[in-house]
This record gives structure tokens, sequence and C-alpha cells, in this order.
């Protein structure tokens, strides 16, 4: 485990480089993911080295990534894991989400706008919210969210 986390540093060093240009409230988080060891697991007892141990690599991309690219880059990187004799196996749970985008133009960014704007006498500033939502689900039938 610890010789494919190496090589896993390595790209998220790399994937953390990445920055997102769209407006985003909080600095840190225009920066892409590759969370590592979210889960993790192995061994039947302290003083036992493990037959088997697993963890979980979160990987989330900004708007300007392409998602098949990185999923492409990641699994690349799992196979020459063991085409170097490093034993290894991997389950991709798939929780693709693109990011979707409605620019402050569309219809229900102006209506979100007015309102907010009659309710509290201020324009509000509209921007990127990371991480995977519920709206996806909405963008992805076409209904404006």
């Amino acid at each position: 485990m610890a010789r494919v986390v190496e090589r896993l540093q390595e790209l998220k060093r790399e994937v953390e480089q990445h920055q997102t240009g769209y407006a985003i409230g909080a600095e840190q988080t225009r920066n892409s993911i590759l969370m590592l060891g979210g889960e993790s697991g192995g061994g039947t007892n302290f003083n036992v080295v493990p037959e088997q141990c697993w963890f979980t690599v979160d990987r989330r991309i900004n708007p300007e990534e392409n998602f098949d690219a990185e999923k492409d880059r990641l699994i690349k990187l799992l196979e020459q894991c063991r085409r170097d004799g490093i034993r290894l196996d991997w389950e991709i749970f798939a929780r693709r989400g693109d990011p979707p985008l409605a620019p402050p133009t569309s219809t229900s960014a102006v209506a979100l706008a007015q309102s907010v704007t009659a309710v509290t006498g201020q324009a509000p500033q509209f921007e990127m919210c990371p991480g995977l939502l519920e709206i996806r689900f909405y963008a992805a039938m076409g209904i404006p969210a």
C-alpha cells in the first residue's frame, strides 16, 4: 500500500496545482482535489502484518478539467503499479458529476438575483460551490438550476 500511495502522492501534488478560474468563496477551494485514504483498512490485530489492505481515492475535478481524462490518468498510474509487480486491484465507484455551470445571465440566475436584490437591497455575487451537489441532476435533465 505504501508503494502505491507514494506514487499517488506525486499525482496529488500535480493535481493540486490545477486551479479553477471561476469565482469561488474560499481561496484554497480553487485547487483540484485528490484525497487519499478518506477510508482505509486492513489487518486483524495491531501486531499482525496484514495480508491485504485498502484505501479510497477521491478525485474531484474543477470545471476546466476533463473527467474522463483525469480518470484515465489515475487508472494508468494504478496499471503501472501493477506492471511494476505490486499486487493491486481496484473498484471504481464513480459518482460522476460534470460541473453544471449556469451563467449569471441565465433565466434562473437573473430571477434569483432580482429576488435577492429586492429583499436585501444588494445584488448578489455568484460563485462556484466546490464539490458535488444535487444540482448536477437537474442540469443533466435540462432543468435550469
